[in-house]
């Protein structure tokens, strides 16, 4: 070997392979900043991730960056990991799903009445969007679900209580977004029902000014005015003890509170989902109480031509059927 070969191994570190750079370290013989392992490519769990700049090789023991070497090798140690931070946290977001695919999710799982997986998976997506209306208010809606198919008070107290909060966080976020008046006025009235009278008494009121303030923001949400019509009805037939509480500690039952008004309410709802057995049976019943029997037994008829789906369509043409036999 010549004196000129020999001088160019030297300079390159000679059979070990080792970088000596005088630029980068400054001084000749210094620490290598990167010491180069097997050149053999590699695979598993370093697939994918970026070389370092001007190899091919992946930023893992293929390209280490060795301790000592000066403040370069501490500048070009603190670009690996620097680097290998930001692919990893790209990694991991790329491989989590996001607010709009938990919500698509969740909404699949409540038309399927998964309600427990449709309450995790809108609390997932509140909890990485807590800026989300709709994360929010549909979080009260499966709640509420939940809570009402639940058949344990324990578990319908909780569930409803979550409702309340996740209504009031959607509340606190859009104002004027319907949604979350309905369902906090639906879990304050659904949770009452577990409570004495006096509590339900107090509550009643409350519940009717999200119900009213829901159908004066959207008046297409249908919901809405079948609760009110529910609640009119409910408290126009209060019994002699509830009455006398509520003149006693509540100012009395509200003035306005009618049959009449609940009759106007669900032939809002009739109007708005006109193939719902439900929205019929409830206007015959009410127009029913109201004396007006041939309006009542239209509106039964309507109930047994419609067609149902399931089990409950089935107890309710059972039950319109029933109603208009009692009117012949």
């Amino acid at each position: 070997m010549g004196i000129g070969n020999a001088r160019a191994k030297s300079a390159l570190g000679g059979p070990s392979g080792r970088v000596r750079d005088s630029a980068l370290h400054g001084w000749a013989g210094a620490t290598p900043a990167i010491e180069r392992c097997s050149a053999a490519p590699r695979v598993g769990r370093h697939a994918g991730l970026p070389a370092f700049p001007g190899t091919t090789r992946p930023l893992t023991c293929g390209a280490r960056v060795a301790r000592g070497g000066g403040a370069s090798a501490v500048m070009a140690r603190r670009l690996v990991h620097g680097l290998l931070a930001v692919c990893t946290t790209a990694l991991c977001a790329a491989s989590e799903p996001g607010t709009s695919q938990l919500i698509a999710r969740a909404d699949s799982a409540l038309a399927r009445r998964d309600f427990a997986g449709a309450v995790q998976l809108y609390a997932q997506a509140f909890s990485a969007d807590p800026a989300s209306y709709d994360a929010a208010w549909k979080l009260a809606r499966a709640c509420n679900d939940a809570g009402e198919a639940a058949s344990r008070a324990r578990e319908r107290r909780a569930l409803f209580a979550r409702a309340q909060s996740a209504s009031a966080s959607a509340i606190r976020l859009n104002p004027d977004g319907a949604w979350g008046h309905f369902h906090r006025g639906l879990a304050l009235g659904r949770a009452a029902m577990d409570t004495s009278i006096g509590e339900r008494m107090r509550v009643a009121k409350e519940v009717r000014v999200e119900f009213e303030r829901a159908v004066a923001l959207d008046s297409t949400i249908v919901d809405g005015w079948d609760a009110l019509g529910h609640w009119h009805r409910t408290m126009a037939t209060l019994g002699w003890f509830e009455r006398s509480f509520c003149d006693a500690f509540l100012g009395g039952v509200p003035k306005d509170a009618g049959v009449s008004t609940a009759a106007a309410c669900f032939e809002r709802a009739v109007a708005l989902e006109p193939q719902s057995l439900d929205h019929h049976l409830q206007l015959g019943m009410t127009r029913e109480m109201l004396g007006n029997k041939d309006a009542a037994r239209r509106e039964y008829q309507r109930v047994l031509d419609l067609p149902g789906a399931g089990a409950v369509d089935e107890r309710k043409k059972s039950e319109a059927k029933k109603r208009l036999s009692g009117l012949r």
